[in-house]
């Protein structure tokens, strides 16, 4: 059979292995409308609920998982998965950041800069130190130690080079983490409105520091604002997940020390920008985009507006709705695709050790966070 004009051999293989990713994306977005539907369905009163029980964000999650679990999502479509589950939830959370002024992000990671210094303090010290105890590789220790109280896989995959980890203990790290980060996103927000009913802040301070993973938090946070009508406290759960992100740049070089590995030179080099996650630059460049809109339309309302007259007032507040609703969209589809990727069976791959230590750490930094919050604030 002849080519088509203009078509080699290379470019039908990058074709075809374009074909899952774009499979796997459209599963994804296709959970998540399904999901917001019957979300909208529920809450509609047409099936006897006054307010839906579930958010679109648990419906994303569960649905993930049970197709991802009766092996309906084959293993070709998880390239599609990844893509949600990393660069639309980055990209969810950038846009997020146009909720928030600068002075008003700056506001809730000062309150917050004590709380996630005393979860990550108690969380590194405790598992390094029960791991030790349980006799389990330090690497190993280091890696579920850090992904605890950091900020998830995220800082498991740039610790792993500098203290040489192995493939295997980089896996079972991850694993461990993801297994406890996922149950605490479905279980943290009943509990921190069990406790924070009146002060939605109060429970974004703590979903924001006793979650492990950015997706975690992130998801966590949507069910919370949307089945307890608080968006305050996605605002602050975000602002205080990224600030611990940006504890990376401080604490890996120092916990590549800690456990005595030489860092190659070219990781060496360059190491404190490399591991400021770019999306949180842009989160703050979108927040300083809605500081200046608002602050211009402010000063004068019936000048010329924005962006050479194109925008008066009132279509600045629609951009503003319009992008919340789309972080709401792109969080759900990077939710749906965190479900794709969830697999029971792991859990009885891990070992009973790092099982306990896992959860011994999520225990930590769940019971610190709340000690630090009902005790402080």
């Amino acid at each position: 059979m002849r080519n088509q004009p203009g078509t080699s051999p290379t470019n039908l293989s990058q074709s075809a292995g374009r074909g899952p990713w774009l499979r796997g994306v459209i599963l994804a977005i296709s959970i998540a409308a399904l999901s917001f539907a019957l979300a909208a369905l529920l809450d509609s009163g047409s099936l006897g609920f006054e307010v839906s029980p579930f958010s679109p964000v648990i419906l994303a999650i569960v649905f993930g998982a049970l197709i991802a679990n009766l092996g309906l999502a084959p293993d070709a479509w998880r390239c599609g998965f990844a893509f949600c589950s990393k660069t639309l939830l980055q990209a969810g959370i950038v846009v997020l950041g146009f909720r928030l002024s600068l002075a008003s992000a700056g506001s809730i990671g000062l309150e917050a800069l004590p709380l996630v210094l005393t979860c990550i303090t108690v969380a590194l010290l405790i598992v390094t130190g029960l791991g030790r105890i349980m006799g389990l590789p330090g690497r190993l220790t280091g890696l579920i130690a850090v992904g605890t109280s950091i900020c998830g896989c995220t800082a498991i995959v740039a610790l792993a080079p500098l203290i040489r980890a192995r493939d295997a203990e980089v896996s079972y790290a991850i694993a461990v983490v993801a297994v406890f980060g996922m149950l605490a996103m479905l279980g943290y927000p009943w509990l921190a409105h069990l406790l924070f009913a009146d002060e939605p802040a109060l429970a974004g301070f703590f979903l924001g520091t006793a979650i492990h993973d950015t997706a975690q938090v992130a998801g966590a946070a949507l069910i919370y604002a949307d089945q307890f009508l608080a968006p305050l406290a996605l605002d602050v759960a975000t602002v205080t997940k990224l600030l611990r992100n940006l504890m990376m740049v401080l604490l890996l070089p120092l916990l590549a020390l800690l456990y005595r590995a030489q860092a190659p030179a070219d990781a060496r080099r360059g190491l404190g920008f490399s591991l400021l996650p770019p999306f949180i630059l842009a989160f703050i460049a979108m927040s300083a985009l809605r500081t200046w809109g608002d602050m211009t339309l402010s000063a004068d309302q019936a000048a010329q507006g924005l962006f050479l007259g194109l925008l008066d007032a009132g279509a600045w507040q629609q951009l503003v709705s319009i992008l919340t609703t789309a972080a709401k969209w792109l969080l759900a589809i990077a939710m749906a695709a965190v479900g794709l990727t969830t697999r029971l069976g792991v859990l009885r791959e891990l070992g009973l050790k790092p099982f306990a230590l896992g959860l011994t750490a999520a225990a930590a930094v769940g019971l610190a966070s709340l000690a630090g919050l009902l005790g402080f604030y």
